[in-house]
């Protein structure tokens, strides 16, 4: 005998967020502010990037605004540039500018 069930399932608040992404060596992710962060750096070896820390806040790469990057197609735009990376990062009451 073969029972069926059904599930059913509701997009949550998670639906709508965008995941994270890699780039330039660094894992980030969007808050619920719409904070792009820095979750992990994954390029140990790069000396500018040792300077970075965990939770900072990512305020441009390139010519993108943090929150322009919520589009795919800006992001896609981005991650197939063949030009440098340049980040502009805040954290505390300092301002970063990394060239990758």
């Amino acid at each position: 005998m073969c029972s069926h069930k059904t599930v059913y399932l509701e997009p949550n608040k998670n639906f709508k967020k965008r995941s994270s992404f890699y780039f330039a060596g660094l894992d980030l992710d969007f808050d619920e502010n719409q904070n792009l962060l820095v979750k992990r750096i994954i390029d140990q070896q790069n000396e500018d990037l040792k300077k970075v820390k965990i939770g900072a806040k990512v305020t441009q790469i390139n010519d993108f605004e943090a929150k322009e990057l919520l589009n795919p197609e800006n992001l896609k735009k981005l991650k197939e540039s063949k030009e440098s990376k340049d980040l502009i990062i805040e954290q505390g009451d300092q301002s970063l500018r990394i060239s990758i």
